[in-house]
Formats: C-alpha cells, structure tokens, sequence
C-alpha cells in the first residue's frame, strides 16, 4: 500500500498532522535516522526499530516516545504521540547517538485517504451489509495495481465502502461523497487493529451503479481529504 501522509523532511518539515496519525519522514543533505532497515513485526509497534528512536517534542514543551512502524536509513514510519499540542512540533530521530531534527504542524484534524497508486485508487474494500461478501477495490495486473470495479449493492442488500486513512484526531463523524454524490458515513474513527490508522465506512449510493470511476472525498470538521477513486460496476 503506498500511502499519502504527511511527510517531515529533515532538516526542513512540511504537512499538518493531528495527534496518533501515521506520518513519514525522509531525510535531506546527509542527515542520518536509521542504522538499518527493519519494520514492525506486529500491530503493537515499538519505540525502538533498527536502532532507531523517534521523540515528539510538542508545543508544550512535552517531549513524548513515538511507536516506530518502519525504519531506514532512508525513510521512518512513525506515530504522532496522541496527547501531541496543538501547534509546531519538533521530531527528534536519534541513531547510534545521532540526532537528527525535523517538525510538524500538529492540528485537530487533517482527514487524509491512502490510495494504492499514483492515480489515487483508493486502500479500500467494499463490504455488503446483509450477505457480508467482501470486494477490493483493487487487483494486480501486468505488475500493477489497478482498479477491480465494485458493486453499488442494492436497497435489501446495501453496499459500504472501507476506506483506510489517517489525520482523524479526535473527531468522530464525518460527512462524505462518493461520484458528487452525499452519503452516509456509518463509522468514522480508529482502524483499532493498527496503531496510527483511521477507517471510514461509507454507504454507496446505488444509484451509483453503473457509474465506472468515481471520486471520493471524506470532510472532518469543514476539512476535505484528498481525493481517491474507485470504479462502480
């Protein structure tokens, strides 16, 4: 999964981010944040990964352990301590006694979906409400990940999209449209199984049927997220 999150840049730092969201960080001009390559070999992720420590230094002046879900030298995975102040944060990656800097602007909310390619195909699976079959809303083919289209379900037999994203923060509602379209959002809140994810469970409209490739857009607090896509049969 490849996924769209707010990116801290090191020395430099870009991206709003709220409290227990998932974030990535690159490093720039040498700077060093991981001594190995190693990832997280279960959903309770450590403080520690390849070496490598993560601190969240937020407004406050709090200084806090972030769980660490991938570490290289060329890229971290972490998680935004949830009790995180609002405002400019430092993010302190600390290796072999090195510590490089980088920060982030913590916020509320910042709702952010994960697509599965560059085209945005949503990280996403379509569950029906009464027969319970389970549709992604992707496949692989030719090497690549491309859309596998989904039902809109029907009236006695109503079909929901699972989104995966982060940027959440407290919140729990959301508003959503899938093809232009308003629709209901039943759940809005933590993925529960991984540290750091939201899910979003949206009704689809079955007029939609028939539709082929559709946006989707989830809003949290007048925020919009970026925009997925996925493809209704």
């Amino acid at each position: 999964m490849s996924c769209s999150r707010p990116t801290c840049f090191l020395p430099l730092s870009y991206g709003s981010i709220a409290p227990g969201a998932s974030a990535a960080a690159f490093p720039m001009f040498g700077a060093t944040i991981g001594a190995s390559t190693a990832a997280a070999t279960s959903a309770d992720w450590p403080a520690r990964l390849g070496g490598l420590a993560v601190a969240v230094v937020d407004s406050a002046g709090i200084s806090r352990s972030a769980q660490i879900t991938y570490a290289s030298p060329t890229q971290v995975n972490y998680v935004v301590p949830d009790r995180t102040a609002r405002g400019m944060a430092t993010v302190r990656f600390t290796v072999n006694g090195t510590t490089a800097t980088g920060s982030l602007n913590v916020v509320v909310t910042y709702p952010n979906l994960f697509p599965v390619n560059a085209p945005g195909l949503a990280a996403a699976y379509v569950l029906r409400s009464v027969s319970q079959q389970v549709t992604t809303v992707y496949q692989i083919e030719g090497g690549k990940v491309v859309a596998q289209p989904v039902s809109a379900g029907t009236s006695a037999d109503p079909a929901y999209l699972v989104l995966v994203g982060s940027c959440l923060g407290s919140a729990s509602s959301a508003t959503a449209t899938i093809g232009g379209v308003s629709t209901t959002v039943s759940y809005a809140g933590t993925q529960l199984t991984y540290k750091g994810l939201d899910q979003y469970n949206i009704l689809i409209p079955a007029s939609l049927a028939g539709r082929g490739s559709v946006d989707v857009v989830v809003t949290v607090a007048g925020k919009p997220s970026n925009v997925v896509n996925v493809t209704i049969q």
